[in-house]
């Protein structure tokens, strides 16, 4: 459920972010924490069961949306 949560948040913010809303810094940099956080948990339950496999092409997109949150990358439509 967790996961769920961050990423349904993390769509949210990004809609926001699409709509030109303005923008919580403290909430996204959070966000964009518990986003990270959440991924380093994945990363160690999939290398559990699963071979590396295509884990780099996840990580790059959850660190591409916690960079966009923490106003690091433009947001590009």
């Amino acid at each position: 459920m967790e996961a769920i949560d961050i990423w349904n948040e993390t769509g949210a913010r990004m809609c926001d972010i699409e709509l030109g809303k303005e923008k919580d810094e403290t909430a996204c940099a959070a966000l964009a924490g518990r986003l990270e956080t959440w991924f380093m948990k994945y990363k160690a339950s999939w290398r559990s069961i699963s071979k590396e496999g295509d884990l780099h092409h996840i990580s790059e997109i959850v660190f591409w949306y916690a960079d966009i949150l923490r106003g690091r990358k433009p947001y590009e439509k």
